[in-house]
């Protein structure tokens, strides 16, 4: 998986330029796009080269249908696992559905849910089961994860390189950055994968 960018200079030489935090700066941003990008296809890969094996896109998986309120059906997810033995590790939400969570209302005295509910922001956790946000999940999406369901697999992590001699770059004064990874997704247990419908309206 790459992520390319292209930057260019007239004065003072690019070369020199690269020394200062403009190089720290395309290097940031170079794995902050790569990283994206991997979550996206960990989440929704469907397994087509160059595209991962992604959670959503699995065979197998579990599902979990909307139940009363978001609390009630997330809670769900968790008796599915448990009911097969296996250990809830963690949530995969989007923005949206985390904040959702956070701010339900009930229907009577229209006070917030999570004031004594099995929510807690500052640790994010949720049924005593931690919580990731995940913008590149939809957000009528969750995800729960049981132990050793799926794994990420890395050969050497993230390696930046650069080049001026691609094309006329060089007569130009441009430097090319590249940030790549070299990752494979596998799903050891889809039955360890409940995905959680967390819309209403659905």
């Amino acid at each position: 998986m790459r992520c390319t960018r292209r930057a260019s200079s007239r004065l003072p030489p690019l070369r020199r330029s690269l020394r200062l935090p403009f190089a720290q700066f395309v290097r940031d941003e170079l794995i902050f796009g790569l990283l994206q990008a991997l979550e996206g296809q960990l989440l929704s890969g469907n397994r087509t080269a160059p595209n991962l094996e992604g959670i959503l896109t699995t065979t197998g998986v579990l599902n979990q249908a909307y139940a009363t309120d978001l609390l009630t059906t997330t809670r769900k997810g968790i008796t599915t696992l448990e009911s097969a033995g296996l250990e809830p590790t963690g949530y995969v939400l989007s923005p949206e559905g985390w904040e959702k969570i956070e701010l339900s209302r009930t229907s009577g005295s229209g006070e917030l849910e999570m004031l004594d509910s099995p929510v807690d922001r500052a640790a994010r956790r949720m049924h005593g089961v931690p919580v990731g946000v995940a913008p590149s999940l939809a957000a009528g999406q969750g995800i729960l994860l049981s132990r050793d369901s799926v794994f990420l697999r890395v050969d050497a992590g993230v390696q930046i390189r650069w080049s001026e001699n691609v094309s006329d770059d060089f007569q130009k004064n441009q430097v090319r950055a590249r940030a790549e990874v070299r990752a494979a997704t596998q799903i050891q247990r889809p039955t360890g994968v409940v995905v959680l419908d967390l819309d209403a309206a659905a």
